[in-house]
Order: structure tokens, then C-alpha cells, then sequence
């Protein structure tokens, strides 16, 4: 239980790394060999053209980023939960639930990115999107969700019967 709790803690500050590397290599550019590139081709393409970024194409870099922010924080949450040796407690619970709301969040403006592209900027080979593994992630979260919440609720009715 105590390398759990260990774990958890240096994954805490870890996880932090990832935004901060991200951020150091948008201000940069790249650094030598590493360009930036986004898991959206959309936003990728606008990133590295020539002509800058349009208006509407940085509002939704800023909700990317916002989203993935919001995220760190939440697993940095679940991380400081868990360090403290807490697993199937409400803290945990609600850590997965606004990670699940992050990633429907983030499925949403990625479909919302495709119209506006399609619509707004005119980009004719651009397609909506229902990946796989993405509907697959949210439904995961779903069932681990429910599955907390029922050990959550087990575990206290056990408390209160003993």
C-alpha cells in the first residue's frame, strides 16, 4: 500500500511535465527535429501554414488547451487521492467523473472544429469523425465510474452494518 501511495505521489508532480513540454515547444516552435503537430489535422495544418492562425482556429486551440489543462489538474487530483490511500471514495469518484465530462467535452469540439472548418473556412475534405477508440473511451469511463460508485456504496453499507 505505501509504494501505492509513493507512486501516486511522484506521479502527481509527473504529470505536470506534459503541458509544460507542450507549452515549451509551442512558444519555441520546435525544438531541432521536433515540430509541433496536433492530434487534429485541422489544427495542425493551420499551425504550420504560412499565413498565421485565423481568429476562430486560436479559440479553439484555447479550448484544446483549457481541456487539457482541466485534465492535468484532474489527474493530478486523482493522483493526490490516491496518495493519501484513498481508492473507492467519493474524491476518486468525482476525479473520473470530470474526466469523463473532459473527454466527451474534447470528442464534442473536435466534431464542432470539423463543421467550422467545413462551413466557415471552406476546407472541402473534411470529414466527421466517430472514432472507435474514442467512443470506446468514454464507455470505459462510464462503466468505471459505476463500478466506484457501487464499491463506494458496498463499502459503506458495510461500514454501518459492522
Amino acid at each position: 500500500m505505501a509504494s501505492i501511495q509513493t507512486l501516486s505521489s511522484i506521479l502527481r508532480w509527473l504529470v505536470w511535465l506534459f503541458p509544460a513540454g507542450a507549452a515549451v515547444l509551442l512558444i519555441t516552435g520546435g525544438i531541432g527535429p521536433v515540430t509541433v503537430a496536433f492530434d487534429n489535422d485541422i489544427l495542425s495544418s493551420a499551425w504550420q501554414s504560412k499565413s498565421g492562425l485565423e481568429p476562430g482556429l486560436m479559440v479553439f486551440m484555447a479550448l484544446n488547451a483549457l481541456l487539457l489543462l482541466t485534465a492535468v489538474f484532474w489527474i493530478s487530483q486523482l493522483f493526490k487521492t490516491f496518495s493519501t490511500g484513498v481508492f473507492f471514495d467519493a474524491p476518486v469518484i468525482t476525479c473520473f467523473v470530470w474526466l469523463g465530462w473532459l473527454y466527451f467535452t474534447s470528442f464534442l469540439l473536435g466534431q464542432a472544429l470539423s463543421i467550422y472548418a467545413y462551413y466557415v473556412l471552406k476546407y472541402e475534405e473534411i470529414e466527421i469523425e466517430f472514432r472507435v477508440g474514442q467512443i470506446c473511451m468514454m464507455a470505459l469511463l462510464l462503466i468505471v465510474v459505476h463500478i466506484l460508485r457501487t464499491a463506494n456504496r458496498l463499502q459503506q453499507e458495510n461500514e454501518s452494518f459492522v
